[in-house]
């Protein structure tokens, strides 16, 4: 599939080639900007499948039933009953401060910062080392007494994605201590008398 490229007839804008063969040719700023929204894809599953088995251990679901319950819940859901599940099934104080940190972080800041870097629109940035990322919902702006709707915009080096990337991957090791510790206590727990 090509898109542009060719002149069609006589009189035709000739387009920059952008796709060939399946293949996106992206200005060389967007590059490591795509290569990085990439890892923070992959980080992000890894989230995402990190709280969801969470919450299986949590519910004592293992396996596909507990595949089949906490795939039908939608992320936002499943941090708000792990909150209330921790606090019921909560150790000890410690382990349930620990669990709400990470919650709370996804919950608050994670997601929406997520949110942003995937269904903005990218464009070029008067600063060559970075990108120019838009909000695409305006907001309205009030500002010396004339309102105006604006779209947000934030210049972004692909290290900006790389740091959250990172937090993200930070978090799933916090989420990951905690269930590992809580699936311990739970067993335990099981275990008959001596």
């Amino acid at each position: 599939m090509t898109t542009g490229g060719k002149k069609e007839g006589k009189g035709k804008v000739k387009l920059p080639q952008v796709v060939t063969r399946g293949k996106v040719s992206l200005p060389k700023g967007l590059q490591s900007i795509a290569s990085e929204l990439g890892t923070l894809a992959i980080m992000w599953g890894g989230l995402e499948s990190d709280v969801a088995e969470f919450l299986a251990v949590m519910l004592g679901k293992h396996g596909e039933t507990g595949a089949a319950i906490v795939g039908h819940i939608e992320l936002k859901q499943r941090l708000q009953i792990i909150k209330h599940l921790a606090f019921i099934l909560k150790p000890d104080e410690v382990w349930y401060e620990k669990v709400l940190a990470p919650i709370n972080l996804i919950d608050t800041h994670l997601s929406e910062e997520r949110n942003r870097m995937f269904h903005d629109f990218w464009t070029d940035s008067v600063d060559p080392e970075k990108m120019t990322r838009i909000k695409l919902k305006p907001k309205i702006d009030k500002t010396n007494g004339v309102q105006r709707l604006v779209q947000e915009r934030k210049d972004l080096h692909h290290s900006d994605i790389a740091d959250l990337a990172y937090r993200v991957f930070m978090t799933r090791l916090k989420i990951n201590t905690c269930r590992f510790f809580l699936k311990r206590h739970l067993e335990k727990q099981a275990l008959p008398e001596k």
